[in-house]
C-alpha cells in the first residue's frame, strides 16, 4: 500500500448479497435537489391519494381530524383509516438494489365512483 491511500477515506457499497464494489465518494451535481424532488412527489400523491379517501367517505376537512387517522396494520405499513374502517393503504417501499430503484405500491380499499 503506498502511502497515499494508507490516509484516504475508502467508500464501497455492499449489496444485499454479500458483493463489495467501490464507490464515488465526490457529491453528485444537484443530487440534493432530486432527492429533495422525489419526496415531493411522493408527498404530492399521498396528498391526493388522501384527498380522494375523504372525498369518497364525505369527510369535509373540518371533520377529517376526528373521523381520520393514521394506523399500523398487521404487516407493519402505515394505513389511513376513517371512521375506523382502512380507506388507503401505501404499503412499505420494496428497493430494487440492482436497478437502483425504489417501488412504492398503494391500495385504495373502496371503489372510485362507489358509494
Amino acid at each position: 500500500m503506498n502511502p497515499e491511500e494508507k490516509n484516504e477515506l475508502k467508500f464501497r457499497m455492499i449489496t444485499p448479497g454479500g458483493k463489495v464494489f467501490p464507490v464515488n465518494p465526490s457529491p453528485i451535481e444537484n443530487w440534493d435537489n432530486d432527492i429533495w424532488k422525489g419526496f415531493n412527489e411522493q408527498k404530492q400523491v399521498f396528498d391526493a391519494e388522501i384527498k380522494k379517501a375523504f372525498e369518497h367517505c364525505n369527510v369535509p376537512l373540518e371533520e377529517a381530524i376526528k373521523r381520520a387517522e393514521l394506523a399500523i396494520d398487521k404487516n407493519d405499513n402505515t394505513v389511513l383509516t376513517i371512521d375506523k374502517t382502512i380507506s388507503f393503504n401505501p404499503y412499505k417501499p420494496e428497493f430494487l438494489y440492482s436497478e437502483g430503484k425504489a417501488i412504492q405500491r398503494i391500495k385504495r380499499l373502496y371503489e372510485e365512483g362507489a358509494e
